[in-house]
């Protein structure tokens, strides 16, 4: 398996350990939208409808 397709779930762990990380008038939400289009560039259509609707339930 290629490391890049870990990528887009990087993308959103990275950006709910920003979310918790920083104060509250920061967003994750770079991080977040760029997961999909990162997934569909790298990933299977399955892979990424499975990261595309991992990364808004994260979303506080």
């Amino acid at each position: 398996m290629k490391v890049s397709r870990w990528l887009p779930v990087l993308l959103i762990v990275g950006g709910l350990a920003f979310d918790f990380g920083t104060p509250p008038r920061y967003t994750a939400a770079p991080f977040l939208a760029a997961a999909t289009p990162v997934a569909a560039a790298l990933c299977s259509l399955r892979a990424t409808m499975l990261r595309a609707s991992l990364a808004p339930v994260t979303r506080q």
